[in-house]
């Protein structure tokens, strides 16, 4: 199909196609949506090189996913995220090049090639650790880009998207603070994670909240299912009481409960659990994960929307916005 044929089968011009391919400020939102629409439905993609020719522009967002990130089976919750970027970036007419933090050639990573050879329009970081020397080539390059979770502090020029990990922690806390008697655990990432922070703080300011003076013990594990279950085993001989572990993320908390299962521990009756992130996992095996809750697909439509603009060269405010999370309770808590 040619735009000529679309434009006659939506009932528009060739030259409002062509502007509604580039995202042109110029064409109402409605009309975008309704040329959109048609062209999904009879497969007509504008031709990448030509679109680039005349804009400048090349039609991809690239998507560069942090150094612990493996792989999309083992890091779930980055296949969640995935889902919902594809998805909206797709509305609005863009491809997606997925880059990973490790990928060097040539003493220089691949994502600062791409920034170098301009072979995308915009970024979308995922990683939590945006170096100074990253941020340096995205500023001297003049290239838009946000990031959704916390990124370095000493940097402030940035559009960032996350999901207040200390109030959620915070949460895990009030709820966990109240079961007297119990031992309280974090099971967080090993090493030294700068995500493992805020949780911690948060956890002991929430028990707090609440009278509770317990200084929890802290577990260790890769950010993995596997992770998740060689952690418990590994400490199994320290579950000799009641027990509530806040977990970093949904992937270890499953398989925490495996573990426990294996070792004959009941949930939630000996040991409850509050996961993070609610993948859709978290509901497909029993016991249900109860879980830290954040608008994701909220978040990440408000990221691609302000990086959309960016693109088109928009003047914007400088962006900095936290979700809040919610607890959700399933079968891995008791509430009394």
């Amino acid at each position: 199909m040619t735009s000529v044929e679309l434009a006659k089968i939506a009932g528009v011009s060739q030259s409002t196609i062509s502007r509604v391919m580039n995202d042109s400020p110029l064409i109402p939102d409605k009309t975008k949506e309704h040329v959109r629409r048609i062209a999904r439905e009879y497969g007509f993609v504008l031709n990448s090189q030509a679109q680039s020719l005349k804009t400048n522009k090349t039609g991809t967002i690239g998507i560069l996913f942090p150094r612990y990130f493996t792989s999309m089976i083992a890091n779930t919750f980055f296949a969640h995220l995935y889902d919902h970027l594809s998805m909206t970036l797709m509305g609005y007419g863009y491809d997606i090049m997925v880059l990973y933090n490790n990928a060097k050639t040539n003493r220089m990573s691949y994502f600062e090639q791409t920034i170098q050879k301009r072979k995308i329009d915009g970024y979308i970081i995922l990683k939590p650790d945006i170096t100074e020397r990253e941020h340096y080539v995205l500023v001297k390059n003049n290239v838009p880009y946000v990031s959704i979770f916390k990124q370095n502090s000493q940097i402030v020029d940035m559009n960032t998207f996350t999901i207040n990990s200390y109030e959620g922690g915070i949460l895990a806390g009030k709820f966990f603070g109240q079961k007297h008697g119990s031992q309280k655990i974090y099971l967080g990432l090993e090493g030294t994670s700068i995500d493992n922070t805020p949780r911690v703080n948060g956890f002991l300011q929430g028990m707090r909240q609440v009278g509770c003076t317990d200084i929890p013990m802290i577990f260790e594990g890769e950010m993995s299912v596997s992770g998740g279950y060689d952690a418990i085993r590994k400490n199994q001989h320290l579950f000799t009481q009641h027990h509530c572990i806040y977990v970093y993320n949904d992937m270890m908390a499953l398989g925490a409960i495996n573990a426990l299962i294996l070792l004959g521990l009941k949930i939630p009756e000996q040991v409850e659990l509050i996961g993070t992130d609610d993948i859709p996992m978290a509901t497909q095996f029993h016991p249900t994960l109860s879980t830290l809750k954040g608008p994701v697909a909220l978040m990440i439509q408000e990221a691609c929307a302000t990086l959309v603009k960016l693109i088109n060269k928009e003047t914007i405010s400088n962006i900095k916005k936290e979700y809040s999370p919610e607890l959700i309770h399933r079968e891995t808590t008791i509430l009394e």
